[in-house]
């Protein structure tokens, strides 16, 4: 391999510190960046706190190493490190003040907040296929789009977010991360994301370590992890399919999470003939239904669909609905991608009638919302809109347990709950005591 120039910032300064979906995010966070190999040293060093105790003293109270990987891009010929640190024995549900660097040369000041197992409310949410060239004075149009999804998004206060593959068009090109990671990271500094490889992270590199490195993936072929009350689990383009549907089978049984999502790059229901996702229909409905999964994301077919729930590839009431996600528009836009309504699909909605895509899901226990929006530069409005509920009492006939410590009151029988305030009158038993007790207005 000849290198010609050398990647990252001239001073040594750590580029694109990016937050990554890590498994026991309750207690783990995975930070990345990118170094100039002829500046700074091949050491990775993250510097953390408690925010509440850092703006205290501004002190920072840890301190991890981690690892620099000297890494050549084949396609466009640079060299840079890739650094890596994974933060452990963290708190959950806490804000951490940190900074990255290499001993001497330092990033700004970041904050991240890692997950609550107790947390009964989360949002995420969804974009995929952003694939920019790697011009930013071609892609212009594009980032203004991405910018325009992040002002909406970041004022939906995420939780983490997931991306469904071909981040880059070329794996290879250090020039295409530089591009997408500088849009990613300022516009999601403090998000962590789900990374899914698509078929264009091996592009100009076919092992896919660049996309793996960067992401510092659990795991490059099948992964997951835990954000709040939802599960993901990831399956890669290079894997192996009747062995990662296995997989997920077996780790989405050790959950138990209120949610359970499944996020791959090529669609098992496709709106794309020519897309070569034909094993993903044969592999992965049977082995999701087994799984538990309530919604599939997925992206590829640079177009919009919703399923109707299916089971066994029947409409079926709480089946799985399955998603394709969409993209920034402009290959939606060209008849390679025309978008196929399969009646033996049965999508609900399809649509390659928007500027950019991306979903805001919303959940709580009982039930998850998930929100398409239309996004131009000056305007949003809803694609579409669908909610999936848990199978509730008949008639909101609850049989209630009273939790003093956390102040809810939980269904017995299925998966309601509410807080006990003074819209409630009527029975439930107290957790702590196993006594009956009667409430008016929230009061016993």
């Amino acid at each position: 391999i000849r290198t010609l120039s050398a990647g990252g910032d001239a001073s040594g300064k750590p580029m694109y510190v990016q937050l990554n979906a890590t498994s026991g995010a309750s207690e783990t966070q995975n930070i990345t960046w990118i170094t100039n190999p002829l500046a700074a040293q091949g050491t990775a060093i993250a510097e953390y706190a408690e925010t509440s105790a850092y703006e205290a003293d501004g002190q920072f109270d840890f301190r991890q190493e981690g690892q620099s990987l000297l890494y050549a891009f084949t396609t466009s010929g640079d060299g840079a490190y890739i650094n890596g640190v994974t933060l452990t024995g963290l708190k959950p549900g806490t804000q951490y003040s940190y900074r990255v660097g290499d001993g001497e040369h330092w990033s700004e000041i970041m904050t991240f907040v890692t997950s609550d197992p107790d947390e009964r409310d989360t949002n995420f949410f969804v974009i995929g296929d952003t694939q920019l060239s790697g011009s930013p004075e071609a892609d212009a149009e594009e980032i203004a789009l991405m910018n325009a999804i992040a002002a909406q998004v970041n004022g939906q206060n995420p939780t983490f977010g997931i991306q469904t593959g071909d981040f880059v068009d070329n794996g290879g090109a250090l020039y295409q991360w530089n591009e997408i990671l500088d849009v990613f990271v300022s516009n999601y500094p403090d998000i962590p994301i789900v990374q899914v490889m698509g078929n264009h992270e091996y592009y100009g590199d076919v092992s896919g370590t660049a996309a793996e490195t960067l992401w510092s993936l659990p795991n490059e072929l099948y992964y997951s992890v835990e954000y709040n009350n939802v599960y993901v689990a990831v399956i890669n383009y290079a894997a192996n399919l009747e062995e990662a549907c296995a997989w997920l089978v077996e780790d989405a049984a050790k959950s138990d999470c209120a949610w359970k999502v499944l996020a791959l790059h090529q669609p098992p229901y496709y709106t794309n003939p020519g897309g070569s996702s034909e094993a993903f229909n044969r592999y992965v409905p049977s082995a999701a239904e087994e799984a538990g999964i309530d919604v599939v994301f997925s992206g590829h077919d640079h177009s919009y669909a919703r399923t109707e729930p299916m089971i066994g590839g029947e409409v079926a009431e709480n089946g799985i609905v399955y998603f394709i996600c969409g993209d920034l528009g402009e290959k939606s836009r060209g008849d390679e991608y025309a978008a196929v309504n399969n009646p033996d699909f049965h999508f609900a909605k399809i649509s390659q009638e928007y500027e950019s895509v991306y979903l805001s899901v919303t959940s709580n226990g009982y039930e998850m919302t998930i929100t398409a929006y239309d996004v131009s530069v000056d305007s949003v409005s809803i694609l579409d809109e669908y909610t999936i509920q848990k199978a509730l009492c008949q008639n909101g006939e609850h049989s209630f347990v009273y939790d003093s410590e956390t102040g809810y009151l939980d269904c017995e029988n299925c998966a309601y709950y509410q807080l006990l305030d003074a819209s409630y009158t009527g029975w439930a038993t107290d957790k702590a005591s196993a006594r009956k007790i009667y409430f008016v207005g929230g009061e016993p």
